[in-house]
């Protein structure tokens, strides 16, 4: 196969390697009757992209980056494989000899002319390849390398950025005849032809079944139209038994909202497929004081999860989640809102003019329906003997029959005792349509493992995906989340198809860090902080994070009963600061906080101090206020929710100076200058709310949230962070 498709390019034969790659490539994705499936899903379990099948030797071109005014806009090369540590093409440049990696490259549909494939190649040492060594690690894919004991490679960083599809075709292959295709082929595709079609049909070796439809028109079209149609039937059926609205002819001075179908593919907790549409209004046409008014609607904090979690665990109750079948087509609409009907399912009058629809109940899509759902939730939940806190307003509970109730939009965490569980449940199924899925085990993309006195919380399912969407499933695992010594600045920076990536796993990580993960506070602070101007160290760590996890992915928060009958609830905090070690020369604050001794940290945070601090003992100083702030904001929380009455909490601080200065104004001409907001530490003290005690640096578990953490550090901390 790699002789014929060599030999079909008219390409000089020092191109066999690639032509061996790409013949392997396609193999690969050919389907074989004997497994049903082609060689790839057969071994990776995911269908393969045929996007990025073409013909090879077939002429293409690759954008050109920071171009002038006149200059090209793009490069002219052949098409000669595709690279299998990223999603880029091989590109072959007759005039410079060399092969680049790119990914953005625009294919044209014919083969180079003799001119173009049979340039002087006879001496091969004039020739570039860029073949990586098999020791080369995946980071390193698009820098250069070279080795004395081996032949001298180079490797071209990728050109990235906007395909240019303004080609003057009639500059290309000047002096090449005009070819007539046989009438016997006018029924098949022939050449680079197939190209333009793989967005739109089946491929003769493989059916492209993972297609997430974007319009209605897609969603009819495709292979999964059945399952598709079935969803948007399910989503009228519910629009229609909410009454959610009355069909009308539309008034004149007023203007109806557009609406689209929204398709989306999600997973039950065996990893079954679940289709779903939605029909939802394109509220960004809506204007403010006609069509709404307010639309802030609150959200429960993640901290709220890990609470309600200890909170069973300890009372001995069970935790159930409930999820309330189209929400927000349970409350009503507090402005008239017109919106055109949904596409597949329009209705006309008899003069055959489209009618609209008159909204009785909020509908998806629009900018107050979160309010108006979460306002209709709320006043049943207080009918029904439910009491707000005032300290977190996604948090229900009732003291009397030890029932706790946590919001996050249409989705419920119910802890109660059993018998008690099933009248909260059938008292929410009277008014809303409900959907009980029993005992808690997968919420938000966190997984719920229970036992005996024990529930624990991780993201392995999570963490497994980001790997797989990051093509680091089969990376190499690393022991810490970064390195001690950070990367230097002084690298290149990244392009912008990189940067968005860059953002993507950043973000992924961010989530992952505020739900169960506060060992990679630090690191992915530190990222985060890049997201406008990262380079190429910064994507390297980015992925060390990445490796980290893989071989960490299954850390859990173990939360467990307190076993001592003398100990109870109290909360207890740890807070550190790394003084100006930025090149702002702001500090990082650094701390968490726990609520049993044994169980794992119920907040955390690592951040950038606002300020630039003068002296460490200023930055401590910072931080034991940032610590103190929500260790207060815990304390009035489990005092309201469990009626625990403790009057005070304890922060353990590294600092003795910042300690002295909490209790005195020490020191005056060193601290006159710090802001008074943070005075209010000594408010704190004198009414004996906030206990301070100094803790050794080595022993004070806050200090890996403004360092990177050392192997032996993180084995000391483990049980402290996680339980």
């Amino acid at each position: 196969m790699s002789r014929c498709i060599l030999v079909d390019s008219q390409l000089p034969k020092i191109m066999w390697p690639y032509a061996v790659m790409y013949a392997s490539h396609l193999r690969n994705r050919c389907y074989n009757n004997r497994t049903n499936s082609t060689p790839y899903e057969t071994l990776t379990g995911k269908t393969p992209d045929m996007n990025f099948v073409h013909k090879f030797g077939s002429v293409c071109y690759v954008f050109n980056e920071n171009t002038k005014k006149l200059d090209d806009k793009a490069q002219k090369g052949i098409f000669v494989g595709c690279d299998k540590r990223s999603p880029s093409f091989l590109v072959f440049f007759p005039l410079t000899n060399n092969i680049k990696k790119s990914r953005n490259v625009k294919f044209v549909n014919f083969m180079p002319n003799n001119d173009i494939a049979h340039d002087n190649y006879e001496n091969e040492e004039d020739f570039v390849f860029p073949i990586e060594r098999q020791s080369a690690p995946a980071t390193t894919s698009h820098t250069s390398s070279s080795s004395e004991s081996t032949p001298t490679t180079s490797l071209e960083n990728d050109v990235n950025g906007t395909q240019n599809s303004n080609i003057d075709l009639s500059q290309l292959g000047k002096g090449a005849r005009t070819k007539t295709r046989p009438k016997y082929l006018n029924d098949y595709l022939v050449n680079g032809e197939l190209d333009s079609h793989l967005g739109s049909i089946t491929h003769s070796c493989y059916s492209i079944n993972s297609f997430l439809p974007q319009t209605h028109s897609e969603a009819i079209s495709c292979t999964d139209a059945p399952k598709w149609e079935e969803a948007m039937k399910r989503e009228m059926q519910a629009l229609v038994e909410n009454d959610t609205f009355d069909i009308v002819t539309l008034p004149k001075d007023c203007k109806a909202i557009k609406s689209k179908w929204v398709y989306t593919l999600k997973e039950d907790k065996d990893d079954n497929k679940i289709y779903k549409a939605r029909f939802v209004a394109k509220g960004y046409s809506q204007v403010e004081g006609i069509d709404y008014s307010e639309t802030f609607s609150p959200t429960a904090r993640m901290n709220s999860i890990r609470l309600i979690s200890q909170i069973s665990v300890e009372k001995e109750l069970e935790l159930h989640q409930m999820d309330v079948k189209s929400a927000y087509l349970n409350a009503p609409i507090d402005c008239l809102i017109f919106v055109e009907q949904p596409e597949g399912f329009v209705i006309k009058n008899e003069n055959g003019e489209k009618l609209v629809l008159k909204l009785k109940k909020s509908l998806y899509g629009l900018k107050q329906s979160g309010r108006n759902w979460n306002n209709t939730l709320h006043k049943y939940l207080i009918e029904n003997s439910f009491q707000r806190s005032i300290n977190e307003p996604c948090f229900y509970f009732n003291v009397t029959d030890n029932v706790y109730l946590l919001v996050w939009v249409d989705d419920l965490l119910i802890s109660s005792k059993a018998i008690i569980l099933s009248k909260v449940k059938q008292t929410l199924e009277h008014r809303f349509k409900m959907k009980d899925l029993g005992q808690v085990s997968l919420f938000l993309g966190i997984e719920f493992e229970h036992d005996v006195n024990k529930l624990c919380l991780s993201q392995a399912k999570y963490i497994n995906r980001i790997l797989d969407r990051f093509g680091m499933l089969d990376c190499k695992p690393k022991s810490t989340p970064s390195e001690m010594k950070m990367p230097c600045t002084n690298s290149c920076p990244l392009n912008e198809d990189e940067l968005k990536l860059y953002r993507q796993i950043v973000g992924a990580l961010i989530y992952l860090m505020v739900a169960t993960r506060p060992d990679i506070s630090f690191i992915v602070t530190k990222l985060s902080q890049y997201m406008t101007s990262a380079l190429q160290s910064h994507m390297i760590m980015a992925k060390h994070v990445l490796r980290y996890l893989k071989g960490n992915m299954n850390e859990k928060l173990c939360f467990t009963k307190i076993k001592s009958s003398d100990k109870n609830i109290s909360v207890t905090g740890f807070c550190d600061a790394d003084w100006a070690n930025g090149n702002d020369r702001k500090s990082i604050t650094g701390y968490c906080i726990k609520i049993t001794d044994m169980g794992p940290m119920i907040s955390w945070k690592s951040r950038k101090q606002p300020t630039v601090a003068l002296s460490s003992c200023e930055a401590e100083y910072m931080s034991l206020a940032s610590v103190t702030q929500e260790a207060k904001y815990l304390l009035s929380l489990l005092n309201e929710i469990l009626e625990l009455n403790q009057l005070s909490f304890k922060i353990l601080c590294d600092n003795q100076a910042a300690i002295s200065l909490t209790k005195n104004p020490v020191k005056h001409n060193r601290s006159k200058h710090i802001d008074i907001k943070y005075h209010f530490l000594r408010d704190e003290i004198e009414s004996n709310t906030l206990q301070i005690q100094y803790v050794p640096s080595e022993d004070n578990v806050a200090d890996i949230f403004t360092k990177p953490m050392s192997k032996v550090k993180y084995q000391k901390f483990k049980s402290c962070l996680f339980g």
